[in-house]
C-alpha cells in the first residue's frame, strides 16, 4: 500500500493537473474573446488547445490503474482523430480529400471547434475522475484454461466468423458471438507475454484471423486481430516493440491497404482481386481519394498511410454537421440516439423515422449531410459519438454526452480491469467496441453492451467447465503446426 506521504504527494500531482487545465481553458477563453485578430487568434487557439489536450490525454494515461485501460486507449483515440486532425484542418485547410464544409470553413467555425473539443476532453476527464472515486475497483477472477481448450475455442469461433461470411448471413447476433476468437487471441497473447515466450509463431493466429478481412471485405476485421494480441502483449508486460510486434502490426496494414485498394479498383472498374488491386493501389491510385493519381518512391509510403489515416478524420463529422444544422436541417432532440437503439428490437418499426430505421447511422449522415450525389453514393460515412451528440444538442449535447462517456468508461476500467489474461480477453471483445469513437453513440453502446453480457457469460461458461478440463498431451506431445501450435505454446497447462 502507498503511504501517506506518497498519496500526499499523488494528490498534489493530480491538483498541479487540474490547475494546468483550468489555466489553459482561461487562456483559451481569453484568447478566443478579447483578440480581433482572427489569424492570429486560431494559431494562439490551436496552441492552447494542443496544449490542453494533450495534458489530458497524458493525465489520463499516468493515472489508469493498469497498462491497458478503457479511458487511456480513448485518450488516444480522441486525439488522434479530434486533436491532430483538427491542427491539420488549421494549417493545412488545402487538402484536396477535406469535405467541401471543412475546406470551405472560416477562422470563426474552426475557433468554435477548437474550443468545443477542448472543453468536452476536458468534461470528459473529470467525468473519469468522478467514476473513480465513486465505482469501487473490482478485478475480474481468472479463468485458467488448459491448452488444447485455447486451441479448441480459437478455432471454433474462428471456424464460425467464416462460416457467417461464406454463407451470407446477416445476423449481428452471430457476428457478436463469432468474434470471440479476439477474446481467445488477446487471452493467449497475455500468456504468452506473462512467460516471456518468442512471439514469432503467433504470427500465424494474427494472419489465419486478418484474412477475414478478405472473406467480409470489411477493413476493420484486418485490424482487429492484431489489436487484440497487442492488447494482451501489453497488459502483460513493459516492453511491446519487437521484431515480432512489427511483424504483426504489418500484417494488419497489409490486409488493411488491400480492402481499400480493392474498394478503389472497383469504383474505377479494374481488376479488384487482391494482388493486382494492392499493387496498383499503391503507385498508380491515390487510396486517399479513390482516384487515379500515379506514385513515385516515398509517395508510395504516403499512401499507404493515408489509406489508413482518412478513417481517423473523426472531428470532420462537427464540420460537415454544423454547415446543415440547424440552418438546413433541424437539431434532432435525441432521435439519433433512441430510435436506432430501438430498431434492433421486433415490433418497433412504426415508432421509427424511416431516417433512423437501423443500428447505424452511417447511411443517414451520408444521404443527409455528406455526399454531393446521395442518389449514387452507397458508402456509409462515419458521424462519430460527438458528431451524434451535436446532431441532438448543438455544442451543450457534446458536452454533457463527454461527461456521461467519461462516467461510463471509468466505471468499466473500475470494474473489469486488465489485471490478468481473462480480463485482456475481455477488453479485445467487448472493450474494442467503445474505441470505435467514429460510429454513433447508440452503435457503439448497444454493441458494447451485447459483447460485455456474451463476454461475461461465457467467461462464467469458461470457469465451470475449466475445472472439468485436462490436458491429454501433459504439456509436451501433440505439437501442431500453425494457429495450433501458436495457442498451445501460448497458454500454460
Amino acid at each position: 500500500m502507498q503511504s501517506q506521504s506518497a498519496l500526499a504527494t499523488t494528490r498534489l500531482g493530480a491538483g498541479f493537473q487540474r490547475s494546468a487545465v483550468a489555466g489553459g481553458l482561461v487562456a483559451l477563453a481569453g484568447i478566443g474573446l478579447l483578440s480581433s485578430r482572427v489569424t492570429w487568434t486560431l494559431a494562439a487557439v490551436a496552441v492552447a488547445g494542443v496544449a490542453v489536450q494533450v495534458a489530458v490525454a497524458w493525465a489520463l494515461i499516468r493515472s489508469a490503474a493498469h497498462r491497458a485501460a478503457l479511458t487511456s486507449a480513448f485518450a488516444v483515440a480522441w486525439t488522434v482523430m479530434f486533436t491532430f486532425r483538427l491542427v491539420q484542418i488549421s494549417v493545412a485547410p488545402d487538402l484536396r480529400y477535406h469535405h467541401p464544409a471543412v475546406f470551405g470553413a472560416d477562422d470563426a467555425t474552426k475557433l468554435r471547434f477548437w474550443a468545443l473539443t477542448t472543453a468536452a476532453f476536458v468534461v470528459f476527464w473529470l467525468g473519469v475522475e468522478a467514476a473513480r472515486r465513486l465505482v469501487p475497483a473490482k478485478p475480474l477472477a481468472e479463468v485458467h484454461l488448459p491448452r488444447h481448450a485455447v486451441v479448441a475455442l480459437f478455432y471454433v469461433f474462428l471456424g464460425i466468423s467464416y462460416a457467417v461470411a461464406l454463407s451470407g448471413l446477416a445476423s449481428g447476433f452471430l457476428q457478436n458471438v463469432a468474434q470471440f476468437y479476439l477474446f481467445v487471441i488477446a487471452y493467449a497473447s497475455y500468456r504468452s507475454a506473462e512467460a516471456r515466450r518468442s512471439i514469432g509463431p503467433e504470427l500465424g493466429v494474427v494472419f489465419a484471423a486478418s484474412l477475414l478481412a478478405l472473406t467480409f471485405g470489411y477493413k476493420e476485421f484486418a485490424i482487429l486481430p492484431v489489436l487484440a494480441w497487442l492488447i494482451g502483449q501489453w497488459a502483460a508486460r513493459k516492453r511491446v516493440v519487437s521484431a515480432g510486434a512489427l511483424a504483426v502490426v504489418v500484417i494488419g496494414a497489409v490486409f488493411y491497404v488491400g480492402i481499400q485498394a480493392q474498394r478503389t479498383a472497383a469504383v474505377l472498374g479494374e481488376d479488384a482481386s487482391f494482388v493486382p488491386a494492392v499493387r496498383r493501389g499503391l503507385t498508380e491510385y491515390d487510396l486517399a481519394t479513390g482516384t487515379y493519381l500515379h506514385k513515385e518512391g516515398a509517395d508510395i509510403v504516403y499512401n499507404a498511410v493515408a489509406a489508413v489515416g482518412n478513417r481517423l478524420a473523426g472531428v470532420d463529422s462537427l464540420f460537415v454537421i454544423d454547415a446543415r444544422t440547424p440552418s438546413v436541417l433541424p437539431f434532432q432532440g435525441g432521435r439519433t440516439l433512441w430510435q436506432p437503439a430501438l430498431s434492433t428490437l421486433p415490433g418497433t418499426s412504426s415508432l421509427l423515422s424511416p431516417d433512423f430505421s437501423s443500428l447505424s447511422l452511417g447511411r443517414y449522415f451520408t444521404i443527409r449531410y455528406w455526399s454531393a450525389r446521395p442518389d449514387t453514393d452507397t458508402s456509409s460515412q462515419a458521424v462519430t459519438i460527438a458528431g451524434d451528440f451535436y446532431l441532438n444538442w448543438g455544442s451543450a449535447g457534446v458536452i454533457a454526452g463527454m461527461l456521461l462517456f467519461g462516467l461510463l468508461y471509468a466505471a468499466i476500467d473500475q470494474r473489469a480491469p486488465v489485471s490478468s489474461a481473462t480480463a485482456a480477453g475481455l477488453f479485445a471483445y467487448a472493450a474494442l467496441p467503445m474505441l470505435a469513437i467514429d460510429r454513433n453513440v447508440a452503435y457503439l453502446l448497444e454493441t458494447a453492451a451485447i459483447r460485455y453480457a456474451m463476454g461475461l457469460a461465457m467467461i462464467a461458461l469458461l470457469r465451470r467447465w475449466s475445472t472439468r478440463w485436462s490436458d491429454p498431451s501433459g504439456g509436451a506431445g501433440g505439437r501442431a503446426a500453425g494457429p495450433e501450435a501458436t495457442l498451445a505454446a501460448a497458454t500454460p497447462a
